[in-house]
């Protein structure tokens, strides 16, 4: 696939899983915007490592950045954390905000190459929309950049509802 720029990449898995619940953990970086990811994964790791052997979601392991808008109108109330999926009632460290997903199931495409400007999410979503999976937006909406650190890699992930049979 190649964008109106040039810029080419290849989607190398998409699919749905059931998730369970979820508590996502981090920072607030729209009130850290001095930190990237790689200074907010050196930040966490005294704050979050202990946890990650206990509680780290196992189906998403990756840092992530998840925005949400949190059961209010679109584009408002939206938050900006950088952290880590882990188990439902995960203990938050002094220093971290968290967001208990209101999803289940979440729907994910996972891509490589040189995409820095192509529209991931867009790919994502209509590709979710597509096969008749419904992302309960606004009231339950998220969703999750995954950077897959050390890897050529990139990923994006969508809370949606009901997975239908018919789904890939």
């Amino acid at each position: 696939m190649e964008n109106e720029n040039g810029a080419g990449f290849t989607r190398v898995e998409f699919g749905y899983k059931h998730t369970g619940n979820l508590r996502f953990i981090g920072l607030d970086l729209r009130a850290n915007p001095e930190l990237d990811a790689n200074g907010t994964i050196e930040k966490l790791k005294p704050m979050l490592g202990s946890l990650m052997s206990e509680f780290a979601a196992e189906e998403i392991s990756w840092y992530c950045y998840l925005e949400h808008h949190n059961g209010g109108e679109v584009n408002v109330n939206e938050t900006g954390i950088g952290g880590y999926f882990f188990k439902a009632g995960t203990p938050v460290p002094e220093g971290c905000i968290y967001y208990d997903l209101p999803t289940v199931n979440i729907g994910y495409g996972v891509y490589c190459g040189n995409d820095d400007n192509f529209d991931r999410y867009t790919l994502t979503r209509d590709q979710i929309l597509s096969d008749g999976v419904v992302i309960p937006y606004p009231e339950a909406y998220w969703t999750a950049d995954q950077f897959m650190l050390g890897e050529d890699r990139f990923g994006y992930i969508i809370g949606v509802g009901d997975i239908p049979a018919t789904a890939k």
